[in-house]
């Protein structure tokens, strides 16, 4: 999970509040994306770049506000924003030869969390056995192409579910795709509210932190299924 907190009256700051015990929030978690609460929270000194947003927390509490989509949107673009890759983490942004996914080193890098405005953007899905995941393209502000990013946004992958379950029996994956980069990419192309929030996994064994799309604007509808059954 990763908060805004106002840090001037006309700007924002990316902060990732821990849980008072461990490192990840528990299912179900209560809030939803928009949720105004209260925290108090102390920075992680030995946090290692570039998640340097880690914050501990005693807790979240609900102040029973909440921001629409175009309000959060709004403020999104008041906090950290880039252009392309090469300025997003503060540091130089490794890109394959062939088409793939870019990464930073761990241990690099001032920040893990950057808003992009999007040029244009397709969808792949792919499938390992057991496993669907979504992956995007993204065109930033520019002209530079993210490729295959992975899609980490739970409600955008809650709607891939939808989507394959409606055609389960008829090739789910490939009239997924078509359905993703076709009625709803037009939706996401029309909408005042486009826009991307770029994340970086904590590095593993390879000690790569990968490039992931953690939110994208706007957030899916109900009536986007909805779409299914009228085609």
């Amino acid at each position: 999970m990763i908060a805004l907190e106002r840090a001037s009256p006309g700007g924002y700051r990316s902060v990732r509040p821990r849980p008072p015990r461990g490192f990840a929030w528990r299912e179900p978690f209560r809030g939803k994306r928009g949720d105004s609460v209260l925290a108090r929270l102390t920075p992680v000194h030995a946090a290692k770049p570039p998640h340097t947003e880690d914050h501990h927390s005693q807790g979240l509490k609900k102040t029973g506000r909440a921001f629409d989509e175009t309000q959060l949107v709004n403020a999104l673009k008041q906090a950290e924003v880039a252009g392309g890759p090469q300025e997003m983490f503060g540091c130089a942004v490794a890109s394959p030869k062939s088409r793939g996914n870019c990464w930073i080193p761990a241990g690099q890098g001032s920040r893990s969390i950057c808003g992009c405005e999007v040029k244009n953007v397709r969808f792949r899905i792919f499938e390992d056995p057991g496993r669907v995941t979504l992956r995007a393209q993204l065109v930033c502000p520019s002209g530079e192409r993210l490729e295959t990013l992975p899609v980490v946004d739970r409600e955008w992958v809650a709607l891939l579910h939808g989507i394959m379950d409606h055609f389960k029996n008829q090739q789910p994956a490939l009239q997924a795709a078509r359905f993703l980069n076709g009625p709803l990419r037009r939706e996401l192309m029309n909408s005042p509210n486009l826009f991307a929030r770029i994340g970086l996994a904590r590095g593993m064994e390879d000690e790569k932190c990968w490039l992931m799309l953690d939110s994208l604007f706007p957030q899916p509808k109900e009536a986007w299924l909805e779409m299914l059954n009228e085609g």
